[in-house]
Formats: structure tokens, C-alpha cells, sequence
């Protein structure tokens, strides 16, 4: 099952890279056409990455896992700071800025972000997903989560973040 879901993550981090190359190739598009194309992907990547986490929510919680010895309290501190990374980031940007309008309509997207914890890491959101998973893990004892956490690192890092 765990196997399943790493696909699943890797099909809908690829499902957003492909809107968003095809925003770029559509760049001189009609503002109708890329506006099309836009609610398009925010409603279906939307989905995906939401059926997403109630899956790692649903394997997390309700499926037997790869157990190791609990690290509460470490955890607890990675999974808080991760979350807080998440929400912060996502405050900053607004839902168009976290499913990427600057690709699809540049000229309504907000400027480059420099402040809050955009003025100390690239992509704060990123690196709460991954902190969270990492936090997950040694707060419940569980080793899926530490791949996801590489997962998450290098389809959102060196994959997604490339584009």
C-alpha cells in the first residue's frame, strides 16, 4: 500500500509540473485561453494533492507500518516547525500564489515573495512538507514516513521547484 501511495505522490507532483510547463508554453496565449487552463489546474491538482494527504493521513493512521522506536519529543518540534512553515507559507501566498498563478496569469499573480519565512528559505512550503513527514516519523515510530519526507524532498526540490 505504501508502495501505492509514492506512486500516487509522484503522479500528482508530475501533474502539476505539467501544468505548469504547459502555462509556459501557452505564456502568449489570449488571457481567455491561459485563464481556462488555470481554473483547470486548480481544480484538478487541488484534488489530487488533497485526495493526497487524507491517503497519507489514511496509511499514517489506519494501516499497519514499519514501527521504530518513538522519538516524541524530537518529533513533536520537527512536525510543529513544519506546520507552521506550511501555514505560514500559505497565508503569504494565498491559495492562486500556492497553486502557482504566475504561471498561468502573470499579470494578476502577486510580486516575489521576500518576506516572512520567504526572506530565509526558497520554498518554506516545501520544507514544512518535509519537516512534517520527518516529525511524523519520529513522533509515531514510523520509518514510511522518512521516505516520504526523501520523496517529498526530491520530487518537490530537485523536480517541481526546477521548473
Amino acid at each position: 500500500m505504501f508502495f501505492i501511495l509514492c506512486f500516487f505522490a509522484f503522479f500528482v507532483t508530475v501533474s502539476h509540473a505539467y501544468f505548469l510547463r504547459r502555462a509556459q508554453m501557452l505564456h502568449e496565449a489570449p488571457r481567455e485561453v491561459r485563464e481556462k487552463l488555470w481554473k483547470k489546474h486548480t481544480w484538478w491538482n487541488g484534488t489530487l494533492w488533497t485526495l493526497l494527504f487524507l491517503a497519507i493521513v489514511v496509511v499514517e493512521y489506519f494501516l499497519p507500518r514499519h514501527v521504530m522506536a518513538p522519538q516524541p519529543y524530537v518529533g513533536a518540534v520537527f512536525f510543529i516547525v513544519g506546520l507552521v512553515l506550511v501555514v505560514w507559507s500559505r497565508l503569504i501566498l494565498g491559495r492562486a500564489g500556492a497553486m502557482g498563478v504566475r504561471w498561468f496569469l502573470p499579470e494578476t499573480a502577486p510580486t516575489w515573495q521576500s518576506r516572512g519565512s520567504y526572506r530565509f528559505l526558497g520554498n518554506p512550503m516545501y520544507d514544512g512538507f518535509i519537516l512534517v513527514f520527518i516529525g511524523s516519523g519520529l513522533l509515531f515510530g514510523s520509518k514510511e514516513n522518512f521516505y516520504l519526507a526523501i520523496l517529498s524532498f526530491v520530487l518537490l526540490n530537485l523536480f517541481l521547484a526546477r521548473i
